[in-house]
């Protein structure tokens, strides 16, 4: 047997529990496989979630030797010590493949959510489409909702990300990708009986260039209030010399009405970026992107997202920006990481926020032109934004 013809998808499990600073714990699990049964398989991208019952529930993709590119998308449940809580279950639609992003959500009471975007290989240009399923009753996952175009095709809905309230509810959100046009980005929601609550509504209040949405993310307090981010793509604009990408955010409350108008988070803080002025950018080249969002039980909020300073070098540097739930800023943008990464894509930051603010960042630094030389960091802030620790 070759070392390439059977592989498999390992997870670690890390849990967060903050009640307060002085009552953090951190539990890392072993490592167990999730997906042991594939032969000839290669792992796509994997999502976990944990629920207030510790039960681990992960969607990832995969596909065979024999299936070329055809990702295949799957489910499966797990207690904290990796014994399988359910068999592994195929939610793949028959005629599309998985690609994309592969949000997995749920609240405490184990309501589950799992979103996808799925390609048609039979139809030219491809058409991505973003798919939802949620849990019924019994804690089965239902038939998929196809979330909604706002225009007519040609149109995509890809990169969707979701979260789940604690009353049950489930907030999603996408990029809508209009075919040789602008883009922008909508949000639904569904209550906790899985019935769309209002037909899909723009999260965002501007349209950007072709393509030029993506990466979106959601995050719920225990309120219901929540909080959408994306990365946006502006490209020949008065105030947009360059094409660059930039983190966006806009908070909702729980019926799903903004709070507050979209938010332009890196340029608040740093307006040589909005004004382009090239003596900022290495080589004339920048883009602030793939932005993360945590929120606190009061409505507050905090985005995190990834600075790439030059197309050449690629040096990276993490930022993290914080909110009142109103939308104001609660102080400047502040800068993580000490060193930069040079050539490689890291991972970007991932960020979370306990019940009264205190943050737990987690990023990849590369320090040489090696792009096997990777660390993996952890950096945590205190309410003020102030840094704990080293």
């Amino acid at each position: 047997m070759s070392t390439l013809s059977k592989c498999y998808i390992f997870l670690i499990v890390a849990i967060l529990a903050c009640g307060s600073a002085s009552q953090a714990k951190f539990a890392l699990s072993k490592a167990f496989i999730i997906d042991p049964w594939f032969a000839g398989v290669a792992p796509g991208l994997v999502d976990v979630a944990i629920d207030g019952k510790n039960q681990i529930h992960v969607a990832w993709q995969n596909h065979t030797a024999a299936s070329g590119l055809s990702y295949f998308l799957y489910y499966r449940s797990f207690d904290l010590y990796g014994n399988p809580l359910t068999d592994v279950h195929n939610l793949t639609i028959p005629g599309l493949v998985a690609i994309g992003s592969i949000p997995i959500a749920c609240n405490s009471w184990g309501k589950l959510a799992v979103a996808c975007c799925m390609n048609d290989t039979s139809i030219v240009p491809l058409q991505r489409r973003s798919y939802l399923w949620l849990s019924n009753a019994t804690g089965q996952l239902g038939s998929p909702f196809e979330l909604e175009l706002d225009r007519l095709p040609p149109s995509e809905t890809p990169y969707p990300g979701l979260a789940v309230s604690e009353s049950g509810r489930t907030i999603v959100a996408w990029a809508n990708d209009q075919i040789n046009n602008s883009d922008s980005v909508y949000y639904e929601m569904y209550d906790e009986n899985n019935q769309k609550m209002f037909p899909s509504r723009a999260a965002s209040t501007g349209e950007y260039s072709f393509h030029g949405a993506r990466d979106c993310k959601v995050s719920v307090a225990p309120s219901g209030r929540f909080v959408i981010s994306w990365s946006a793509k502006h490209n020949g604009e008065p105030n947009w010399p360059f094409l660059s990408w930039q983190p966006h955010a806009r908070a909702f409350d729980a019926d799903g009405n903004p709070m507050c108008g979209e938010i332009l988070v890196a340029c608040e803080g740093f307006p040589e970026t909005c004004s382009g002025d090239p003596a900022y950018f290495h080589d004339g080249k920048a883009s602030d992107n793939i932005p993360d969002v945590a929120i606190q039980d009061n409505g507050d909020f905090v985005v995190s997202y990834r600075r790439d300073n030059s197309m050449d070098c690629l040096q990276e540097y993490y930022f993290v920006r914080r909110y009142n739930a109103d939308g104001t800023p609660k102080g400047p943008n502040i800068h993580i990481n000490d060193q930069t990464n040079c050539i490689a894509w890291p991972q970007p930051p991932r960020i979370a926020s306990d019940s009264i603010g205190n943050l737990l960042v987690a990023f990849q630094i590369n320090t040489g032109w090696n792009s096997d030389l990777w660390n993996n960091f952890g950096q945590r802030f205190d309410p003020t934004g102030a840094r704990i620790g080293g």
